[in-house]
């Protein structure tokens, strides 16, 4: 896995809970490796080059951040471990689903951003005291490359 800055207390969050939710789920599954590029998106490819490098058992990069998609990409085709090393990211941009289409990334968690972001507003208006939960509850839906299951963040 690879996120933005271990001082900003999301991009934690996100290694944290995605640790928690795979040990729950997927108990055989290990994380052998972690970093962060600081937002230094130009960092990403030696970093998981060293992932690779270090640990040659390793069936998947998570990037984090969009802009370290195509890195994780880069450094699993450079080293011909096409079908070995699978890619899986959050957001489905254009440049994430031309990824998907041509079979270098596995597939992607759409989390729902703007759907969260639009959501609250309307719901403060018609409320005069209301207060942002400090946790505002998104989907994430898992969409993976043709041919893969699409699952929720219900775990349908």
């Amino acid at each position: 896995m690879l996120s933005g800055t271990a001082s900003t207390t999301p991009h934690v969050q996100e290694i944290q809970g995605f640790t928690d939710y795979a040990k729950a789920h997927f108990p055989n599954m290990q994380i052998v490796a972690s970093a962060y590029d600081n937002g230094d998106a130009t960092k990403a490819p030696d970093l998981f080059a060293n992932m690779l490098t270090a640990h040659s058992d390793i069936t998947a990069l998570f990037p984090i951040e969009g802009t370290d998609v195509a890195a994780a990409i880069t450094a699993v085709s450079e080293r011909s471990l096409q079908g070995k090393v699978q890619v899986v990211a959050n957001d489905l941009t254009d440049d994430h689903r031309a990824a998907i289409e041509k079979g270098t990334l596995l597939g992607v968690g759409e989390q729902g951003w703007c759907e969260a972001g639009t959501n609250w507003r309307p719901a403060r208006r018609s409320r005069r005291s209301f207060r942002r939960p400090a946790r505002t509850t998104h989907s994430l839906t898992f969409r993976p490359s043709e041919g893969g299951q699409q699952v929720d963040s219900s775990g349908q």
